[in-house]
């Protein structure tokens, strides 16, 4: 399952350094990147609260079926 995370890595960083050669460096204009992005403005401008603690979920490892374990 860490290949799956270090391949999703791999191509944002990919991704954000093809953003920063087309535009140059500094902070990355939201507008410019929300046609790639799977979210609404809702979504990705929500503020999360300061005491959000993200939950700890089992990643699947895709070596079970997860619809019957």
């Amino acid at each position: 399952m860490k290949w799956m995370h270090d391949e999703m890595d791999r191509k944002l960083e990919v991704h954000l350094t093809t953003l920063e050669l087309e535009r140059g460096p500094g902070p990355l204009n939201l507008a410019m990147i929300t046609d790639t992005l799977p979210f609404t403005k809702d979504i990705l401008e929500f503020k999360l609260p300061k005491d959000f603690k993200q939950p700890r979920i089992r990643l699947y490892d895709g070596t079970t079926d997860q619809w019957t374990s």
